[in-house]
């Protein structure tokens, strides 16, 4: 279609103007913003927050604030498996992870901390409690790995803590098919686990959690078996600015910012976390009276102060042209004096810093 010559063989004019242009529309990137490069060759997405994937069509992060919301993935090869996640909330309580029939594992926040109860067959069921609180707001990089019939924690790459469910059986296996379940349960499989003790509380819990592996492999929660109550991202259900140090700035919830925050920095300096000095020299205009000791300038006066970073060498942000402009002056004792005042035209980054600056020239008061 658009083809034309006696033979079809001329392409469309388009396709012969832009052959080697990269083509950014606002569905390439599906939950993410198109960029060029500078010759604009090559393109890439950029995912907005909870998104992932080279089109950002990957959902890396869910946000929990119903009670009985959750994620059903695929089932879990759990025998020598590991379950790995970062977990955000401030949550006492409610149910992050469940597998199982009459074998089970559950992760659950049991006074803030992770709870984790281990059951292969060999009664009774083996529970561990993280040493540390989680419920703070941060980020918390979890790690659960099961080898036989012992079961590991590990939280933020620290000590790592054990369990083991001592007996005849060697190995987690299921009689029947079941789904992992991430942040919470269905409610009639919520009313079972209680009722057989596999958890404390079956309820979800509320916050979010992010770039999930099953056995080394990502989570794409767009392919979970089931959703319910689940948002995409986090930006709404918690506080992504918590922990942030934007240095000379501040944080600001941004969803289409991968992270979910971006830094507002202070003029004159720049960076993802506003920790770079920008090399520049403003003129500042204001307008306000002219003073020398008790005598006051008649008419207020325009002028302008340099103001600006112009790196650790000997430069410095400075007055480069100025005019002379006389003024007339009241006194206290009711005299009047005429006085000249240097008035700045002109600011820039100049490594003769003897020439006038407003600084220097502050009026007396």
């Amino acid at each position: 279609m658009g083809f034309s010559g006696q033979f079809c063989e001329i392409p469309p004019m388009g396709n012969a103007l832009y052959l080697n242009t990269a083509q950014c529309h606002s569905l390439l990137c599906g939950h993410g913003s198109c960029y060029t490069n500078e010759d604009m060759s090559e393109y890439e997405c950029r995912c907005h927050e909870g998104y992932a994937g080279a089109r950002c069509d990957k959902i890396r992060s869910i946000g929990i604030h119903h009670p009985s919301a959750y994620a059903a993935l695929e089932p879990w090869a759990v025998e020598n498996g590991n379950l790995t996640f970062t977990l955000r909330t401030s949550n006492e309580s409610g149910l992050i992870a469940y597998y199982g029939d009459d074998s089970f594992i559950s992760v659950e926040l049991y006074d803030g901390r992770i709870k984790i109860a281990f059951y292969i067959g060999n009664y009774p069921a083996s529970h561990m409690y993280s040493y540390v609180t989680v419920n703070d707001g941060l980020a918390h990089r979890i790690e659960i790995v099961v080898q036989g019939k012992k079961c590991s924690l590990s939280i933020d790459n620290q000590t790592v803590q054990s369990i083991e469910n001592d007996g005849k059986l060697e190995k987690f296996s299921m009689d029947t098919k079941q789904y992992l379940y991430i942040g919470g349960l269905p409610a009639d499989r919520a009313a079972a686990v209680k009722s057989l003790f596999h958890v404390k509380e079956p309820h979800s819990f509320k916050g979010c959690i992010s770039d999930v592996f099953v056995n080394d492999a990502a989570v794409d929660f767009e392919n979970a078996i089931e959703k319910e109550r689940i948002t995409p991202g986090c930006t709404n259900v918690v506080d992504l600015c918590a922990g942030v140090n934007c240095g000379r700035g501040s944080c600001e919830t941004n969803a289409t910012s991968s992270h979910g925050f971006s830094c507002r920095c202070e003029q004159g300096f720049a960076g993802d976390f506003c920790q770079n000095r920008v090399i520049t020299c403003n003129k500042e205009k204001f307008r306000r009276h002219h003073f020398e000791g008790d005598c006051r300038s008649v008419d207020m006066v325009k002028n302008a102060e340099c103001v600006g970073y112009c790196g650790e060498g000997e430069n410095c942000c400075t007055a480069v042209k100025t005019k002379r402009r006389r003024l007339k002056m009241t006194c206290r004792n009711g005299q009047t004096k005429h006085t000249m005042v240097t008035i700045v035209r002109k600011c820039q980054c100049s490594n003769s810093c003897r020439a006038p600056t407003y600084r220097s020239l502050l009026i007396r008061r």
